[in-house]
């Protein structure tokens, strides 16, 4: 659950991917223990992280793409081109689809790869979506509970007299005369 959202995919660099996980892990916390200012730090850590994860790979995508449609460059120098990418970001599975010596699997690892960055965009717009409603949600409770209060204080100033009228010192019980016999 929680790892998939925050990671996206295997093959991440481990060291964003878990700024990610435990930002996530803290919102989830502060949520759960109702501690709304560390639910909400946390999860803008989470979005920073997760930002910074998703552009990168972008980043890393657009040179992979560059390297495979070089014309200038054999597929033996695109392969180590691509491994020497993945050495330099230090993704151990890039290395390794390089190092096959096969352009396919190079391109069916790319491939791959691009697919899950795109679902852990998705991820990250569904769960920035929820964000956002969950705040319409309780922007929407507290104007129901300051509407509500304000209901209260107004039924409860018109059911006391009114101080003008002639009836607003009067007693609430009236004696009643009993006789003893």
């Amino acid at each position: 659950g929680i790892g998939l959202l925050a990671s996206g995919f295997t093959g991440l660099r481990r060291g964003n991917a878990t700024t990610a996980i435990a930002s996530m892990q803290g919102a989830l916390r502060g949520w759960h223990d109702g501690d709304k200012e560390r639910a909400d730090r946390h999860f803008a850590d989470w979005k920073a992280a997760t930002d910074t994860m998703i552009e990168a790979h972008e980043s890393q995508h657009r040179a992979w793409t560059d390297i495979l449609k070089d014309k200038a460059l054999n597929v033996e120098q695109k392969l180590k081109m691509l491994e020497l990418s993945g050495i330099k970001e230090g993704y151990e599975p890039a290395i390794a689809a390089a190092r096959t010596g096969n352009l396919d699997a190079a391109l069916k690892f790319q491939q791959h790869d691009l697919d899950q960055l795109t679902k852990l965009q998705e991820h990250r717009d569904r769960l920035l979506a929820m964000d956002v409603e969950k705040r319409r949600h309780e922007q929407f409770l507290l104007e129901l509970r300051r509407t509500t209060e304000a209901q209260k204080k107004a039924d409860l100033a018109a059911s006391l007299p009114d101080p003008g009228s002639d009836n607003a010192y009067a007693p609430i019980f009236r004696p009643v005369a009993i006789s003893m016999r």
